[in-house]
C-alpha cells in the first residue's frame, strides 16, 4: 500500500479510489488533489492535514479548518472522499 507523506506522518489517500484516481501533491505540508499534472494544476475537492498533534484536518484551503478535525486518517479521507466534486474526470497533463 503506497502512502502519502504529510510533514513526516503517513496518510492513506491512496487507498481510497476515488483519491487515487486524481494526481496528489503537497503544498504547506498540506495534500492536495487535482485533475491535472504539474506545472498547471487544476485543485479539486478538500485537502488534508495531518496535524502535529497527532490528529487530522479535511480543509477546503490550506488555512481553513471549517470541514472539521479527525482524530485517524481514515476518518480524513473518508470524509474526503465524501466531498469530492462528481463527475471527475481522468488526470491529465497541466501543461
Amino acid at each position: 500500500m503506497r502512502t502519502a507523506k504529510i510533514d513526516g506522518a503517513s496518510l492513506p489517500a491512496v487507498t481510497a479510489s476515488a483519491l487515487r484516481a486524481l494526481s496528489q501533491f503537497t503544498r504547506h505540508w498540506v495534500l492536495h488533489f487535482s485533475t491535472t499534472t504539474r506545472p498547471l494544476v487544476t485543485v479539486v475537492g478538500p485537502c488534508l492535514h495531518a496535524k502535529s498533534d497527532g490528529t487530522y484536518a479535511v480543509r477546503r484551503g490550506p488555512t481553513s479548518e471549517d470541514l472539521g478535525p479527525f482524530a485517524t486518517a481514515d476518518e480524513a479521507v473518508a470524509a474526503a472522499v465524501r466531498r469530492l466534486p462528481s463527475g471527475l474526470g481522468p488526470v491529465v497533463f497541466g501543461g
